[in-house]
């Protein structure tokens, strides 16, 4: 008994040297790929921040995220989570196969004031055509497999959009198309976006929508990243069982393309940008990820300007489109806060718009206000 007391007693000590040194020693991280966000730098102290508790609360941040280890301590406490039976995790649920689903929670209210908000503003111009593109998510096709708790159903939102959004807004509803579909690869395992084949089902729609033939897969070189993407959903939840996903690009090599990132300087010559292959959040090969405006052109058929008012759904279907249309503007109103995008508008002489947006999203979000 004496010897276990001394062995747990020394076990304690050295697991409390390491992390002090550890601590102390190693540089402070400004970013974990793992959890894909900013980690807590050193907060400044002030008399003001210390009476008030908020040096308190910086200073709880900093250390819980500069821990030295933190990537494994995070992902072991997941796996123990997940190995001892809990279902829900960071608001997503893991499958017997290692595969994510998004618990998905209808907000009646968030919904009704985004659609609000998109109605209002297109009863402003009648000389534009307006489009909505609306994709659930994977939620809505898996949500009873691998007995997993029920989220919320998103008919319920896909029916008020239905009911509510203006009659001016010609709207592509995906829910049946991908329904369809649902036995095929349409939807990563470890990120809450669909693939490209995905994306390509919704390129398909939403062309045919506008009046145009869809270019045909076999026009593309589809290449597939056997077993290499861990995403978004992934990184609420690491396990160490995630099923990693295989990572889809389409590539068109008769078309040339340029994309300018203007407020950030950043252009790349492609619809890719393939550097970001090389980062765990993969996704953002895509358009590299998210940005306030995108402006993409490319020989495209079609030189009407498109404007595109989006979530990151739209980045992997994006570059299809570009095969259509010789100019395209992407917007996001998440960052997109320089001007009123009615003053871009203008600006730019748009005359189609298009909405592409995932129900999960749309249910959420509180962005849609700086449509003024």
């Amino acid at each position: 008994m004496r010897k276990r007391n001394i062995i747990i007693t020394i076990s304690f000590c050295l697991y409390i040297l390491i992390f002090s040194f550890g601590f102390f020693l190693k540089k402070d991280r400004k970013f974990s790929e793992l959890e894909n966000r900013n980690l807590a730098e050193k907060p400044s102290i002030t008399f003001e921040k210390v009476k008030n508790g908020e040096y308190t609360k910086e200073l709880e941040d900093y250390l819980s995220d500069q821990i030295i280890f933190k990537d494994g301590l995070v992902k072991l406490s997941t796996s123990v989570k997940y190995f001892a039976g809990y279902q829900l995790i960071n608001g997503v649920y893991i499958g017997r196969d290692g595969s994510y689903i998004t618990d998905f929670r209808y907000d009646e209210d968030k919904l009704s004031k985004n659609v609000d908000y998109i109605n209002e503003f297109v009863e402003k111009s009648d000389d534009i055509s307006y489009y909505f593109l609306m994709i659930p998510n994977a939620s809505f096709y898996y949500q009873y497999d691998q007995d997993r708790l029920p989220s919320d159903s998103e008919s319920l939102a896909i029916g008020y959009i239905k009911d509510n959004l203006n009659s001016k807004i010609k709207l592509i509803d995906m829910s049946i198309v991908l329904g369809e579909h649902k036995d095929e690869y349409i939807f990563n395992k470890t990120d809450h976006h669909w693939t490209q084949d995905g994306a390509y089902l919704g390129y398909e729609e939403l062309i045919k929508a506008l009046g145009k033939e869809p270019i045909s897969k076999t026009e593309y070189d589809r290449n597939e990243l056997k077993g290499d993407f861990l995403g978004s959903s992934y990184s609420k939840a690491p396990v160490f069982t995630a099923a990693k996903d295989d990572f889809i690009l389409y590539d068109n090599k008769e078309n040339t393309y340029n994309v300018d990132i203007t407020e950030e300087d950043i252009s790349f010559s492609d619809v890719y940008n393939y550097k970001n292959l090389y980062k765990k959040d993969m996704y953002t090969t895509y358009l590299d990820g998210n940005h306030a405006m995108e402006h993409i052109t490319s020989r495209g058929s079609d030189d009407d300007k498109i404007l595109i008012v989006k979530d990151s759904y739209a980045h992997a279907l994006v570059p299809f489109l570009a095969d259509n249309y010789s100019d395209i503007y992407m917007v996001d109103l998440r960052y997109f806060h320089t001007e009123s995008l009615s003053t871009f508008i203008k600006k730019n002489d748009i005359k189609k718009i298009i909405f592409i947006y995932n129900i999960d999203f749309i249910d959420t979000d509180d962005n849609f206000v700086w449509l003024y």
